[in-house]
């Protein structure tokens, strides 16, 4: 999708000619995912004019119309290559009550929406997506599987290091 379409295609809530609230569910996640790899190019453009990183520019413009629950599969995306290291935290021992961090206000309520619309998409999302929207950083500490993060390769840590730090350069414009 060259950059002058993206600007084109409206997807802000409310904006005129903008994708359906019935269509959101699963369009959103699908484009996300198609605009995924383009924006992970180090070099080349996106069919359209500008300077090296301009297609980034121009995916995070389109995304930054969405809303914040829409991002989950960009995020899922960002953090699939460290996966294998999340395991479901055993909740049933008392930490789900009264542990800092363990829970967010309204968070479940937040789990139980996005796994509504994730019956829209053509892809399920992984075990841990709707926990992002609702739970603390206490429950994703738990939920890290220390073992199998030290057991992935270095090349692989590296690499998502060094994806999110192109993500965190991305986002300021560089």
């Amino acid at each position: 999708m060259p950059q002058e379409e993206l600007a084109l295609f409206p997807v802000a809530p409310g904006a005129d000619g903008a994708v359906g609230e019935e269509a959101r569910p699963g369009l959103i996640p699908l484009l996300v995912r198609v605009l995924f790899p383009k924006m992970r190019k180090r070099s080349g453009r996106l069919g359209g004019r500008g300077a090296v990183g301009s297609a980034r520019a121009a995916i995070l413009n389109f995304l930054a119309n969405l809303r914040p629950a829409e991002l989950r599969p960009l995020l899922e995306l960002l953090l699939e290559p460290m996966a294998v290291a999340f395991v479901r935290p055993a909740e049933e021992d008392g930490r789900a009550q009264g542990v800092a961090g363990w829970e967010r206000p309204g968070g479940r309520q937040a789990e139980k929406e996005a796994q509504e619309l994730d019956r829209f998409r053509l892809l399920p999302p992984p075990w841990w997506s709707a926990a992002m929207l609702g739970r603390g950083a206490g429950w994703w500490l738990a939920a890290v599987d220390q073992v199998a993060l030290d057991a992935l390769p270095a090349r692989r840590k590296i690499g998502f290091l060094n994806a999110c730090r192109c993500k965190a350069s991305g986002a300021r414009g560089v």
